[in-house]
């Protein structure tokens, strides 16, 4: 997460966010087949259905997913345009990362695969990272809460440092960017990643995960957890599309 908050800061509205496609393999909307979005909602059905009762009481997130995506891409695209734009990786998950834990220094990280590197706001890194690479004992709101702390305060004293204190977003800036970018991602969770997924296929996920695959794949606890959570951040900026407080 610092080490992110150091790359964003550094590429905070520099030249080449001007001049340089929007990153990420899942944003815009428009970057993703049209079938993803315009099936969404029989996509969840299916994902219930497969699954039981445990998601029985969100029948209706594929329905507000596909209800609120277009606002949400318009947002973030309104966010880059006045000024919250940096570059991002675009693919910031734990496969793509190497550490190192040099005896008597403090842990380094470095990212590889800039495959989907590009313009975006800071958020989108960071919320990916989180929803893919958390461990299973971090998947609770206190543990988001502490994690975009230490991501937000790094990311303002690198800001600081650069000369750059006029553009760091307020603390309540940031986390409303956070809720946007995680739904955003949600969006693509729900309609291409988790798309004919069943037990049994996350049980063969488990026992034989793919080459640079991440928890949202292959971990039942996130994908719970991440499926909850899209319904609270639903809740909280799309209150009239949610059937119930989650």
């Amino acid at each position: 997460l610092k080490t992110l908050a150091s790359f964003h800061a550094s590429e905070f509205v520099s030249e080449r966010t001007f001049n340089s496609a929007r990153g990420s393999f899942w944003s815009p909307l428009s970057k993703r087949p049209s079938s993803e979005f315009e099936n969404v909602v029989q996509t969840w059905a299916e994902f219930v259905n497969a699954f039981g009762d445990e998601f029985q009481p969100l029948t209706w997130l594929g329905a507000a997913i596909h209800a609120t995506a277009k606002e949400i891409d318009a947002r973030i695209e309104r966010l880059i345009e006045s000024g919250s734009r940096t570059m991002i990786h675009g693919d910031a998950k734990a496969p793509n990362i190497f550490l190192s834990d040099t005896v008597g220094s403090e842990l380094q990280s470095r990212f590889v695969d800039f495959q989907w590197f590009g313009v975006g706001i800071c958020s989108m890194d960071v919320e990916y990272l989180l929803a893919t690479s958390s461990s299973v004992e971090s998947l609770n709101d206190e543990s988001l809460f502490e994690f975009r702390q230490i991501y937000y305060s790094e990311l303002c004293h690198k800001m600081n440092s650069l000369g750059k204190s006029s553009n760091i977003p307020s603390w309540n800036q940031f986390e409303m960017e956070c809720e946007l970018a995680f739904l955003d991602y949600a969006r693509v969770l729900i309609s291409r990643l988790w798309k004919g997924l069943t037990p049994h296929k996350l049980m063969q996920n488990m026992k034989s995960p793919s080459i640079g695959s991440s928890q949202v794949t292959i971990s039942k606890q996130h994908i719970t957890h991440l499926a909850w959570r899209s319904a609270k951040s639903l809740h909280s900026l799309f209150p009239n599309h949610c059937l119930h407080q989650p």
